[in-house]
């Protein structure tokens, strides 16, 4: 389901640059704004009578472990359950059957209000770095669900606790890998969602860093890869504009200050490696079918994705997938070739694609081959592919970039395919 949130940006840059201010900044302005920030919220709980009601019995005996996880999905208020726990001793760290505490179960069944209300009972140890049967964490869960302001919360309890000893400190800790080898940052809901997560990885860091969002799932994907395939438009919005400065592949001469400028300030080894960590592993990394999120993007006919990682001025384009295919002849493959005449966006996408892989002859003309002719594993080049489809028109407008005399492994020109298939369908 594509996110109908509007991204939010934090620009957390400012890292790199504050060792000589920090320390004065904590003597003398951050207690002002902790001080503020001590006065208590109550929340109250949520109607929420139908949620235990409606769980079938196999559900119930994996959620409902006693009667505090009864309590929270109930209608019950927030002073019966401080009563509750007070008076019949049920600890609040108690699991049930899938590893969830009532805080885990709260977040789950989208109890914000309640969640928030069980979390003012945690205090930084252990108990906050607590991960279900499935290895989810809470911040792994709030990530998922969207809530913001739950992710705020639990981090600041552990970065108030060390804010004058940050070895102590690490957001990892809150967000450790799941069972499937994820993090928050693979199912965070929105763009919103990973700025928080980018703020709290690198609150109370010394240096700006990228590592945890390179982290592979069991797959071998990034939070790229499975925001593609979940259709969560946000996080690529976010990724291109925080990664990529999105658009800057057409303006050559920005590329080249904006360059010039970041070697200046901060020296060439420390933009080569985290130029090459950024393009490596994240941008353009291949999956365990040797795809890119750009691959992903093409077989899905995602326009909006597409012309995103397109943008990103670090994608690349000749990498090729498991088929030795690019994005172009993955994206023409996945179009039905029964169809004569595709919409308008699969076309729209399409060009955009085609435009984006040519730029190279235009800017790098004796630097990078051309993509449009590449041939896969079976020697076909994207307008062998083309020439299959009974639309026409991806064909026809390959023609004017395409070498149609290139010769695939049935020994057929993309020229002699398309005599072969339009005689077909007009037989027909």
């Amino acid at each position: 389901m594509k996110s109908k949130y509007i991204p939010i940006r934090f620009d957390t840059h400012f890292h790199r640059d504050r060792v000589f201010g920090w320390f004065f900044f904590s003597l003398f302005i951050f207690p002002f704004f902790t001080s503020c920030g001590d006065t208590q919220i109550h929340w109250s709980a949520e109607p929420s009578s139908t949620i235990a009601a409606t769980l079938d019995l196999q559900e119930r005996k994996e959620v409902i472990a006693n009667t505090l996880f009864e309590a929270v999905l109930s209608n019950k208020t927030n002073e019966e359950i401080d009563q509750l726990l007070s008076t019949h001793k049920i600890s609040l760290f108690s699991v049930n059957k899938r590893g969830d505490t009532v805080l885990g179960v709260a977040i789950q069944f989208r109890l914000k209000e309640r969640a928030l209300f069980l979390l003012e009972k945690f205090q930084c140890d252990d108990h906050l770095r607590h991960q279900n049967k499935k290895g989810e964490s809470y911040i792994y869960l709030s990530a998922r669900e969207g809530y913001e302001e739950l992710i705020h919360q639990i981090a600041n309890k552990c970065y108030e606790n060390n804010f004058f000893d940050f070895s102590d400190y690490e957001f990892s800790d809150l967000d450790p890998i799941a069972e499937n080898g994820e993090i928050a940052i693979h199912v965070a809901l929105n763009g919103s969602i990973a700025a928080t997560l980018n703020y709290e990885y690198n609150r109370g860091s010394l240096e700006y860093s990228f590592f945890p969002f390179y982290t592979k799932n069991k797959n071998i994907e990034t939070f790229l890869h499975t925001a593609v395939r979940d259709g969560r438009v946000n996080i690529i919005e976010w990724a291109v504009r925080h990664y990529c400065d999105e658009g800057d592949w057409e303006k050559s001469d920005s590329v080249w200050k904006h360059w010039s400028a970041w070697i200046v300030s901060h020296g060439w080894n420390v933009w080569q490696t985290d130029t090459w960590n950024l393009t490596t592993q994240l941008i353009n990394h291949q999956n365990k079918e040797d795809n890119t999120a750009l691959h992903l993007a093409a077989h899905f006919h995602d326009i909006q994705n597409i012309k995103l990682l397109s943008s990103c001025r670090w994608t690349k384009f000749r990498i090729t997938n498991e088929d030795g295919n690019l994005a172009l002849q993955m994206f023409l493959e996945a179009l039905d070739d029964k169809v004569k005449n595709h919409s308008q966006e699969i076309k729209e996408a399409f060009v955009f694609l085609v435009q984006r892989e040519t730029y190279h002859r235009k800017y790098f003309n004796n630097i990078a081959e051309d993509t449009v002719d590449h041939q896969n594993d079976k020697k076909d080049s994207s307008a062998h592919i083309a020439a299959r489809l009974a639309d026409p028109y991806f064909y026809t407008y390959l023609k004017q970039f395409a070498n149609l005399s290139l010769i695939n492994i049935d020994g057929e020109t993309p020229a002699d395919i398309f005599e072969r298939i339009q005689s077909t369908i007009q037989d027909f």
